[in-house]
């Protein structure tokens, strides 16, 4: 059996035709049969990969939304009090490791208040539900992990938006504005809020792209079933063709959402195109 196995895998071959063999694969897509599943290894991962985009953009969205709304909501406070207020929770929710809050929302929300479910995405009967009633499940599921997935990218985009907010409010032109008496939530959502937008390009791309990659602690935590999982089980297993293949696709959309963030950029900024021709 273990020589059939190399056989296949052509371990027997010289390292010089094995890593040929490899790039070979690699460029024609097929990286073999996994050792834990028993099937071609992207089958595998085009199991898992559907809930990862979900996941990572659902918490993608509530991040970068919810972190420009706070920031906006402090900048327009006359008092510093709640500035410093949500300044010292984002401070120390942001030093926290992932998975010291997945636990304690575990703890508090599904061993003592018993609200919403620790782990999976749905539970026994699933399937003999209605429409309706699977998607609450999902949903009841799904809200721990989105909390812990999202809080510290929350506290990332909160800070940079306020950074950005503070700046650009000193500028002649919004200072124009308010002696005009333009209302202040004119000034905001017509002219300040989209002036920062492309500003937050670059940390938008960075955040995404780790999303995508695999939330390895949040899926792992709460035993969801998505690339991440799929990566520490196969670490754990030894599947070294499903390592290397989760390794490539993870790397591939890395670099993908960097790509499409320099489109963005250019098609926003357009001295960037002038600097790139000249």
């Amino acid at each position: 059996m273990a020589e059939k196995v190399r056989t296949s895998f052509n371990l027997n071959e010289p390292i010089l035709v094995q890593y040929g063999s490899f790039l070979k694969n690699i460029f024609t897509g097929d990286f073999g049969i996994s050792y834990e599943y028993h099937i071609p290894v992207f089958k595998v991962i085009w199991e898992y990969l559907p809930f990862t985009f979900f996941f990572a953009l659902s918490s993608f969205i509530l991040q970068i939304t919810l972190g420009i709304k706070l920031a906006t909501f402090i900048a327009r406070k006359k008092k510093p009090n709640p500035g410093k207020i949500a300044d010292a929770l984002s401070l120390g929710i942001y030093s926290i490791p992932t998975f010291i809050i997945g636990i304690g929302l575990i703890y508090l929300f599904s061993v003592v208040l018993n609200i919403f479910p620790s782990a999976d995405l749905y539970s026994t009967g699933f399937n003999e539900k209605s429409l309706v009633g699977k998607a609450a499940e999902i949903i009841s599921h799904m809200v721990l992990p989105l909390i812990s997935l999202t809080l510290p990218g929350i506290v990332i985009f909160y800070k940079y938006s306020k950074e950005i907010i503070f700046s650009f409010r000193e500028s002649n032109f919004i200072r124009y504005l308010y002696s005009e008496g333009v209302k202040e939530k004119v000034i905001y959502s017509g002219h300040i809020i989209p002036n920062i937008l492309p500003q937050l390009i670059s940390l938008s791309v960075a955040e995404l792209s780790i999303l995508l990659s695999g939330a390895l602690i949040t899926e792992t935590l709460f035993n969801l079933p998505g690339m991440g999982r799929m990566t520490v089980t196969a670490i754990l297993q030894r599947d070294y063709p499903l390592i290397v293949a989760s390794t490539l696709v993870s790397g591939t959309m890395v670099l993908a959402c960097n790509f499409l963030g320099d489109i963005l950029r250019a098609a926003i900024d357009r001295r960037l195109t002038k600097e790139v021709y000249h």
